[in-house]
């Protein structure tokens, strides 16, 4: 009976050393959705990896509630066993002296100096039980016992096999988490390769249209002065006196050379318009490229983050397996 409560003790200490030992798991588990519910903007999305997460904190739970019903479970068993020990140590001293005084009477003789007269020795007292109920009685207290000694190993097994299942069904949950996280963290890193790319040929495009848009107004500005030529030379010939004053090939020509000129002007200007007007949509679409590539980039950091913070499971683990039971 002693040895079966000193087995059932120690399994007991190992499954509360289990059940300890899934706190660290569960830290970091709310450490790395802690750690996640920092993304913003579009990227706060409940994706694959956070229901993993949650899934596994979950799991960590729902083992520690099993494994601490197994705790208590020992321990009234324990109790059970200490009552079962004390009754049949009671028993046993009963029996001993019981024993004792048979063995004194067995070897009384006519001859010993401990014989003598007594009241009423033929009494019976208070309390007397027959032979089949003493049977009884010591039958179901062996009984108890032997019932109480097979619940315990029951019980031992039982919390073995928690133990080990609780360690198994962890694993398998952290290594979908794991994968579940590399598998977001590619993702995510391959759109933000995507949007450094965007950004690059955006900015190229930029860079271009301010280009176009410059050479547009060098184009404008330089029709300013060859108009003004013209122009002067108009008003000038306007002032040509009596008869000289002729609509002439020449004049012709330069009235035919303003027009020209106020034409090209006209098509820079709307080329000019087209292309602030692509400049500011291509700049608008630089800012919304630079807001999305600085949520992605923060992302990738947090479960970069995320993963380092899970690389201390792995070393947990190692030291959660010496915690495993060994079957003798």
């Amino acid at each position: 009976m002693y040895f079966c409560m000193l087995q059932l003790t120690k399994c007991k200490e190992c499954c509360e050393k289990a059940l300890e030992a899934k706190m660290m798991p569960q830290e970091i588990v709310m450490e790395c959705l802690g750690i996640r519910e920092q993304r913003f903007n579009i990227d706060l999305v409940a994706d694959v990896t956070e229901s993993e997460l949650e899934k596994e904190l979950d799991v960590i739970v729902s083992l520690q509630m099993a494994l601490h019903q197994k705790v208590n479970e020992a321990f009234d068993q324990i109790c059970i066993l200490r009552d079962v020990q004390a009754q049949l140590s009671h028993d046993l001293s009963d029996k001993n002296e019981a024993l004792g005084i048979d063995t004194e009477c067995a070897e009384l003789c006519n001859s010993s100096t401990t014989i003598t007269f007594h009241s009423d020795p033929t009494r019976i007292k208070k309390g007397i039980i027959n032979p089949d109920q003493w049977e009884a009685f010591s039958t179901a207290n062996t009984r108890t016992a032997e019932e109480e000694i097979a619940t315990s190993t029951r019980l031992r097994e039982a919390i073995n096999h928690a133990i080990q299942q609780t360690t198994s069904i962890l694993e398998g949950q952290w290594t979908a988490t794991n994968y579940s996280l590399r598998k977001r963290l590619h993702e995510m890193e391959q759109a933000q390769h995507e949007l450094e790319w965007q950004k690059k040929n955006t900015e190229a495009e930029i860079a271009e249209t301010e280009e176009s848009i410059s050479n547009l107004r060098q184009a404008l500005a330089d029709k300013t002065p060859p108009l003004m030529v013209v122009n002067t030379r108009l008003e000038n010939r306007i002032h040509r006196p009596r008869v000289e004053l002729c609509r002439d090939p020449p004049m012709y020509g330069m009235v035919e050379e303003v027009a020209e000129i106020a034409g090209v002007q006209h098509s820079l200007s709307e080329k000019l318009t087209t292309a602030l007007q692509g400049l500011g949509t291509l700049q608008r679409t630089l800012e919304r490229i630079d807001r999305d590539l600085e949520s992605k980039t923060a992302c990738v950091s947090f479960d970069k983050e995320c993963i380092e913070v899970r690389k201390k499971l792995g070393e947990h683990q190692k030291a959660e397996d010496l915690l495993k039971p060994r079957t003798a």
